[in-house]
């Protein structure tokens, strides 16, 4: 507004202008007429009586010629103040409308951002993903353009259901990419739904019941409950998603696990390890990370459990087991089998009254 203020402001200074100029134009016709009248025969000199005579005859000749350049002379200056008028109503009306349209927008971008918040609210505290849905689709019609509008409808439809509407979610995040290349959270949506459809095709996972009861440590091993993936080439697409995410400074902690959950599953444990503890590394607070390190490296390192309070391990799962809600007992089972496998009976005795049998039989089977 403070432009379209300006715009008026310097429009009356024009009108004011124009106005006080016509002023003084009038005032110096009329004393150019006084001069002619009666300032000029007076002055003039005698002895070119010819001249003077003839001058006289045609003032005597012509009465209506001031009147008739008065006439005109007025006429010029009402053009002119009209003119500008004219003028400074079109800038005026052109700024004010300009105005109102920017007016326009706001509101409508308010009106956005208001439906996007309502939306992740919904999303996030009642998992009504298809009420969410609803609202950023009534958003898009004015708004086709934003690229967070896609980026929060695609995690919508990936959280929608068990088992995800994730053709619709890899459509969003790939408009949001195209409105926004750098956009790190499209990347990593993208790297998800991805990756979760792949699994839906292509994993092979061994459901089996499992009664380990009284089974020593020494009789199990860690179980692969996530099954395994033969397409690497496509989990390879989605890794690169979600590299690109990261190259974008997407937050380092999920994409680190999602990076994890990614190797592994095509079998290679070794990376997957080490993406697992880049995560704990970069937040450490965040016990879930630990968790998934922890349990990886039991699995991968067999046959140097001893290694494992060296190496932080023990300390990780003691964390989990008491910050880890989710995860608690089955850190406790962890800690378990560490124990009695490097022979802390006392310490192994007190981390199985801390779980249960149903986590022992999730996580171990039989060698």
């Amino acid at each position: 507004m403070s432009r379209y203020n300006d715009t008026i402001k310097c429009v009356s200074n024009l009108l004011v202008l124009v106005i006080v100029t016509s002023i003084g134009l009038v005032f110096i016709f009329f004393a150019i007429q006084f001069l002619n009248k009666s300032a000029i025969p007076i002055f003039s000199p005698a002895q070119n009586s010819t001249n003077t005579s003839q001058t006289i005859f045609h003032m005597t000749n012509d009465p209506f010629g001031s009147y008739r350049d008065f006439v005109t002379t007025i006429t010029g200056l009402l053009t002119l103040i009209i003119g500008a008028i004219g003028i400074g109503s079109y800038i005026s009306f052109r700024k004010f409308k300009e105005e109102e349209e920017k007016i326009k927008n706001r509101r409508n971008q308010l009106d956005m951002f208001l439906k996007i918040e309502e939306g992740r609210n919904i999303s996030e505290s009642e998992a009504a993903y298809s009420t969410a849905i609803s609202l950023y689709d009534e958003a898009e019609v004015f708004h086709n353009e934003y690229h967070m509008l896609y980026t929060l409808r695609g995690e919508s439809y990936y959280y929608r259901n068990s088992t995800g509407d994730l053709q619709n979610a890899i459509c969003d995040f790939e408009t949001a990419i195209r409105l926004k290349k750098n956009s790190s959270r499209a990347w990593f949506g993208l790297g998800q739904a991805c990756f979760r459809l792949i699994q839906n095709i292509h994993c092979h996972k061994i459901n089996e019941t499992r009664d380990l009861e009284g089974r020593t440590a020494t009789e199990l091993r860690i179980a692969d409950n996530d099954g395994s993936i033969e397409s690497k080439h496509e989990v390879n697409n989605a890794m690169g998603h979600i590299e690109k995410a990261l190259s974008f400074q997407y937050a380092e902690t999920p994409a680190r696990l999602e990076l994890g959950r990614m190797y592994k599953s095509i079998g290679d444990n070794a990376a997957a390890i080490e993406q697992y503890k880049k995560a704990y590394e970069s937040n450490k607070a965040y016990a879930a990370c630990g968790f998934k390190y922890a349990l990886l490296w039991i699995s991968e390192n067999d046959g140097r459990l001893n290694d494992a309070e060296k190496e932080g391990i023990i300390d990780i799962l003691k964390k989990a087991s008491v910050y880890d809600l989710f995860n608690s007992k089955a850190a406790y089972a962890l800690l378990w089998y560490l124990f009695e496998r490097i022979g802390k009976m006392a310490e192994a005795n007190k981390a199985k009254s801390m779980t249960d049998q149903l986590i022992i039989n999730d996580i171990f089977e039989l060698r």
